[in-house]
Parts: C-alpha cells; sequence; structure tokens
C-alpha cells in the first residue's frame, strides 16, 4: 500500500506540474537552509532536534513502546490493550510530518519545488534503516543506528564522488548495500544468521583443536 500510494500521488503531482520546477523564494525557506544560529547551520540543528525527540519518544513514552510492541507482534499488542490501529496511523503522521521538514529543507537548497528531485530517496532511507539495524518487519532497532545508517551512506555518497566515480556506480553500490542489509536483516530475523554464525565458529574451534593435537 506504501508503494501503491507513493506510485499514485507522484503521478498525480507530475500531471498537475508538468513535471516542471516551481521557483520559490521565500526568507523562510533561504534561513532554514542556509541560515546560521550560534555558527552552526540551521538544517544540523532541525536534524539533531529532530533526534532528539524521536530518541526520547521511543524510549520514555508510553507511544514509544506501543510502537516496539506493535512492530513486534500486531496481535499479542492488540490483546495487550493497545490501541494498534492509532498507533499507525500516528507513526504514518509522524513520518509524513518529517518528510515534509526534509521537503522544506530541500525546496530551501534548491530554490524551486521539483517533483524529480531525487527519485532515490526512499531507496536510500530504507537501506540507512537496515544499516542501522532496524527490522523490516519492526519491534527492534531506534533512531541512533538508523543516524548511524545515514551518516555511513552520506560518507561514502561523498567519498565516491570525491574519486570521480558516475552517479550510477554509487546508485549500483547503494542497491547492493540494500540487498545486503535486507539479506542480513531477513537471515537474523529466521535465526539462520545466527546459525551460521556459529557453525563458523565451531569450524574455527575444530581447527585450533586440530592445530593443537598436531603440535
Amino acid at each position: 500500500m506504501t508503494l501503491a500510494s507513493l506510485t499514485l500521488f507522484t503521478g498525480l503531482v507530475n500531471l498537475w506540474s508538468d513535471t516542471m520546477a516551481i521557483p520559490v523564494q521565500s526568507p523562510i525557506t533561504d534561513f532554514i537552509a542556509f541560515g546560521n544560529f550560534l555558527g552552526v547551520n540551521v538544517s544540523l540543528w532541525i536534524m539533531a532536534g529532530t533526534f532528539i525527540v524521536a530518541q526520547l519518544i521511543q524510549s520514555r513514552t508510553y507511544f514509544g513502546r506501543d510502537v516496539y510492541a506493535v512492530g513486534g507482534n500486531r496481535q499479542a499488542a492488540r490483546l495487550a490493550g493497545i490501541n494498534t490501529e492509532r498507533t499507525i496511523v500516528l507513526v504514518f503522521a509522524l513520518t509524513g510530518l518529517a518528510a515534509a521538514v526534509a521537503a522544506v529543507i530541500g525546496i530551501g537548497r534548491t530554490g524551486a519545488a521539483s517533483p524529480t528531485i531525487d527519485n532515490n530517496v526512499p531507496l536510500e532511507a530504507i537501506a540507512a534503516v537496515l544499516l542501522g539495524g532496524s527490522s523490516i518487519a519492526g519491534g527492534s532497532g531506534g533512531v541512533g543506528g538508523t543516524a548511524l545508517g545515514v551518516l555511513f551512506l552520506a560518507t561514502l555518497a561523498n567519498g565516491l564522488s570525491l574519486s570521480q566515480i558516475s552517479s550510477f556506480w554509487q546508485q549500483v553500490v547503494t542497491g547492493v548495500i540494500l540487498v545486503s542489509a535486507v539479506l542480513f536483516n531477513r537471515m537474523g530475523a529466521d535465526g539462520s544468521l545466527k546459525r551460521w554464525l556459529g557453525h563458523l565458529r565451531g569450524r574455527h574451534a575444530d581447527a585450533g583443536a586440530t592445530s593443537n593435537s598436531d603440535a
């Protein structure tokens, strides 16, 4: 449903705008994108504030615990008395709010609103979340890990750009990282990753024992 809604509304926006960028001149967006407060860019303050608020909600509120419970097992959360439908709607609403704030920063940086500004953002966001240790199914992970995932991808993209590597290869690298993250996430969910690591440790122990007996 999420991907279907994305495709639907992207098509409607492209039809309405004819895929043309609309110039936006506003002192508010300019300040958000390029302004400084105490020597630090305003967008960085927004990022830090968002991280702190999300971390507090995640770890210090009933709503944060409800999100983990619903993500871990929706049926069990419902039986425990949690309003699962309201929790899911609130999560999507907060996600939309965060996307809107990011869009305002993006408009300020480019000086225009464009429906085709960067179609890779959704995949990069998913990759950052998975790299941060969050599960696709929900119930595990957190904001701190996601922040590290974003930092890793941004550093990787910057390094590839400085190395003058084609943007297409950057997409390939991001895709490989996303596939690998999904694979390890899935293996961790069904226990196969733990079994595989245990098998490797067993082989290493056997090899060590064989070396000691030969000695």
